[in-house]
């Protein structure tokens, strides 16, 4: 088993690394991750956020997950490739986990900034339907293997919850690409400023065309929107032990 996670991870090393740069200086392996179980399996991606020092993903991807069975491979850390949280904390209805690591282990991570709204428009909480968007992750397909830069666009505002959702419950973006597997957990970022995070990639939700005879079907990604959680993220930040 654990010569299967070394060869994991050397794979996910060599994807990594020919990946090269994104644009506006974004670089999978810095700024965004692959979680990484103890069989060497991507469950999901997870990203680090500048305030507070807390690493996002998606709770679904390490729900009923032992913390020494999870890892998140990280290629920039040269010798350490991949690192165990020591804590992780779930939101109370949102699908949205924040993860602790050792200070240490984190310092040397590219972080993103939390988009904020400006003030002149009170109790907006949603970025608009339009905004131009774009997330990156690591899905779990068969050919060809690898990190993957999704662009799209906000093309609906909704409440997500039931049972379609995992059960939890959240204001959501659909976003205009495709979620496939181990995406989840990716940041939603701004397209205009890459360095801003607006949510969290969460899900996929499937419409079909009503009345239409050849049963057309369009799949799209779900984002948690992050500005909801405003308050969360802040008492994370200054009493994290207060949030279990």
């Amino acid at each position: 088993m654990r010569l299967l996670f070394l060869v994991m991870v050397g794979l996910l090393a060599a994807c990594v690394s020919s990946v090269g740069a994104q644009p506006d200086s974004l670089n999978f392996g810095t700024h965004v991750f692959p979680i990484v179980n103890g069989k060497g399996q991507v469950l999901g991606t997870a990203f680090r956020i500048c305030q507070p020092n807390v690493v996002l993903t998606a709770t679904h991807v390490i729900e009923g997950g032992n913390f020494a069975d999870l890892h998140v491979f990280v290629p920039s850390l040269g010798g350490r490739t991949s690192l165990t949280p020591t804590r992780i904390v779930k939101h109370p209805e949102a699908d949205v986990a924040a993860m602790f690591f050792k200070e240490a282990d984190t310092a040397e991570l590219e972080c993103f900034n939390l988009g904020v709204l400006s003030n002149d428009r009170p109790g907006f909480t949603k970025y608009p339907i339009g905004e131009d968007i774009s997330s990156f992750g690591f899905p779990k397909l068969k050919n060809p293997t690898g990190p993957r830069m999704m662009k799209g666009h906000i093309q609906a505002h909704f409440q997500a919850e039931g049972e379609s959702y995992g059960g939890y419950r959240y204001a959501a973006y659909e976003l205009a690409f495709p979620a496939f597997g181990g995406m989840s957990g990716s940041p939603v970022l701004r397209e205009q400023n890459r360095h801003t995070v607006i949510g969290v990639v969460t899900a996929s939700t499937t419409y079909a065309s009503l009345g239409d005879r050849m049963n057309t079907r369009a799949d799209w990604a779900v984002g948690a929107a992050l500005l909801p959680l405003t308050e969360w993220l802040e008492v994370l930040a200054k009493t994290p032990d207060a949030l279990q």
